[in-house]
């Protein structure tokens, strides 16, 4: 009896731990996903200064959610679905779009360069 009450106890305790490392590597997966897409837009947009990843990660972010509007408003929301890759393009096109309307409606003409 002992036994069983040992092996249902580490069996928990897997897959609490289990549990814990995987949303702990999602969120890594998530970060990398917006740093990819916000370093893609810049890239694409062109400049000549210095990649900084803190920046390229609110891009991403920023990115995708005005990506998912955009897109979901124009009916192909199903691109953000694709996993991981749909992240980029969805991120990539916000960003884009969000580098052009800064640039066009503020003083800074230089964003992202």
């Amino acid at each position: 009896m002992l036994e069983l009450i040992i092996l249902i106890g580490l069996i928990i305790i897997a897959v609490v731990v289990v549990n814990t490392v995987m949303k702990v590597v999602s969120i890594f997966i998530m970060i990398a996903t917006w740093m990819l897409a916000g370093y893609l837009a810049r890239k694409i947009i062109g400049g000549k200064g210095k990649s900084n990843p803190i920046v390229d990660a609110a891009l991403g972010v920023a990115g995708g959610i005005i990506g998912s509007i955009i897109l979901r408003v124009i009916g192909l929301s199903g691109v953000g679905e694709i996993w991981l890759v749909g992240g980029v393009i969805v991120g990539t096109i916000g960003a884009i779009i969000l580098i052009y309307a800064i640039r066009a409606f503020s003083d800074n003409k230089d964003f992202v360069k």
